[in-house]
């Protein structure tokens, strides 16, 4: 049995090959990034629970790491500390 001849008045895909291939690309983009966040954001956690575990009763450095590690946070995002013993 022959497959089927195309003829020249079938309609075209929707979609290129190459259209398909950006689509993907910007979608492995895109999950990459979140990807490299996600990891940026559990080694700093890590980070954090190691200082609380090594020195459980020194606030302030843990205070201090938790603000150094938003110091490296991406654009757009901000932090702030404030004591209210002073």
């Amino acid at each position: 049995m022959k497959a089927p001849r195309r003829n020249a008045t079938a309609p075209a895909p929707q979609t290129s090959d190459k259209e398909k291939i950006a689509l993907l690309t910007r979608e492995l983009s895109g999950a990459s990034r979140e990807l490299s966040e996600s990891l940026e954001r559990e080694t700093a956690t890590s980070q954090i629970l190691g200082i609380i575990s090594s020195s459980p009763s020194d606030l302030e450095l843990v205070f201090e790491t938790i603000l150094a590690g938003c110091a490296g946070a991406p654009a757009g995002q901000r932090a702030a500390s404030a004591r209210a013993d002073q």
